[in-house]
């Protein structure tokens, strides 16, 4: 039986560290044990240049792909992949051109179909009931029960802001996350909290 995967990272990564322990705990989730082919997907940080080049020479050894905005209708090709990494930056931008172009359901299936799916930050929160950030609340994917705050240790604008928005809001469940804090769900429900220590 197939099993959905999810590997949700609240920070750290290709975007911010050379050879990420928590990249590669979530690339040996993956069923393809050898070379794999990996797509990433830019749009909440408005498919920024650099960091495509990052996410490249991250996963170099293996096939990478992009997938652009202005793509996303016809996302040819990402049934086929290994691996779906959702990148971070705003979150109510990720899912309102998701939803316009369709892609909410594409991604939706390719978690269904047994395609392992990483999110960073943005690509993490979009997979919950609610999102809360920039002092806006906007309805995300659903898959999961809640909203996740991530960078928490941060002790930010935007993490007091989420503090308050939880306190006004006891109904829904929120999740905070350190940085070095991600969650692996099976089948939309979290098995684990994985801690990074590098």
């Amino acid at each position: 039986m197939t099993q959905g995967q999810l590997m949700l990272l609240s920070g750290g990564g290709f975007s911010t560290e050379t050879n990420s322990y928590i990249d590669q705990v979530a690339l040996n989730l993956c069923q393809n044990k050898g070379k794999k082919r990996i797509v990433f997907v830019p749009t909440a940080s408005h498919d920024a240049q650099g960091y495509i080049d990052k996410f490249k020479e991250a996963f170099s050894e293996h096939e990478t792909y992009v997938l652009k905005a202005e793509d996303l209708e016809q996302s040819v090709g990402i049934e086929e992949m290994d691996i779906i990494y959702i990148g971070g930056g705003d979150p109510h931008y990720l899912v309102e051109t998701w939803k316009t172009t369709g892609f909410d359901k594409i991604i939706i299936k390719c978690v269904a179909m047994g395609i392992l799916v990483i999110g960073i930050s943005a690509g993490a929160m979009c997979w919950f009931e609610k999102m809360r950030s920039e002092k806006k609340t906007t309805d995300g994917l659903g898959l999961l029960e809640g909203s996740m705050c991530p960078h928490y240790d941060e002790k930010c604008e935007e993490t007091l802001d989420y503090d308050i928005w939880a306190k006004e809001n006891p109904a829904i469940k929120h999740i905070k996350l350190n940085n070095n804090e991600n969650l692996h769900v099976i089948d939309e429900t979290i098995m684990a909290k994985i801690i990074s220590l590098s």
